[in-house]
């Protein structure tokens, strides 16, 4: 089960699906609980080491047993890949939900776009009956900040590529951090991979190929 290694201060506390310890040497998150939703942080070499020799030393303190899996997570790089791959594995199955607001991106006529499911079938359904629903050229789309963009037919299809690029490049990054998860063979190399997935911003390669951005 996921763990939640959280801030400085000291002291240690048991969850019926966690195991809480509050580190001095390591003021960051390293690993989290699934129902938390914080980004996992990794320790370095020198950090794991000395959280380890620090839990180990307040545990003879307390007279406490130690964790097993405070101590695989501080000094089995294998086990840390494992939480890495499955944290990467929940967030990027996000994506697949028909409705989520945290998917969007920022198409080239200059606004902001849902990035879910649900939005491309609507894209797709405006685009297979604009001429049946327009009464001029233009028909009314609500954007993601929930504004009425008036849009042409060619409009509605751009909205659409962009929609699919961007999901595909959702799991283009996916893929990348899988591999270099997987390569990775130290605590340093994982404490090096960002694990975060930016949507994508067509406006700037429009504001580019205009001229508009210096």
């Amino acid at each position: 089960m996921p763990l939640l290694l959280i801030d400085t201060g000291t002291g240690a506390f048991d969850f019926s699906h966690s195991y809480l310890y509050r580190f001095d040497s390591v003021a960051n998150l390293v690993f989290t609980d699934a129902d938390v939703g914080a980004v996992p942080y990794v320790p370095t070499s020198a950090e794991a080491t000395e959280a380890a020799a620090e839990y180990q030393a307040w545990c003879v303190r307390a007279g406490r047993p130690q964790n097993q899996q405070v101590v695989t997570l501080l000094t089995n790089v294998y086990a840390v890949k494992a939480e890495l791959l499955a944290y990467v594995d929940k967030e990027t199955a996000k994506f697949e939900d028909n409705l989520n607001k945290e998917m969007y991106f920022t198409s080239s006529l200059g606004f902001k776009v849902n990035g879910d499911r649900r939005t491309k079938d609507n894209l797709q359904d405006l685009i297979t009956f604009f001429d049946l629903q327009a009464k001029d050229v233009t028909i009314s789309y609500r954007d993601y900040d929930n504004q009425d963009q008036a849009l042409t037919k060619e409009q509605l299809q751009t909205l659409l590529t962009e929609h699919v690029t961007n999901g595909q490049m959702l799991y283009t990054m996916k893929w990348q951090l899988q591999s270099k998860i997987n390569a990775a063979t130290s605590l340093d190399e994982l404490h090096g991979i960002t694990i975060a997935f930016p949507m994508s911003d067509f406006s700037k390669k429009a504001d580019v190929d205009t001229g508009l951005v210096e």
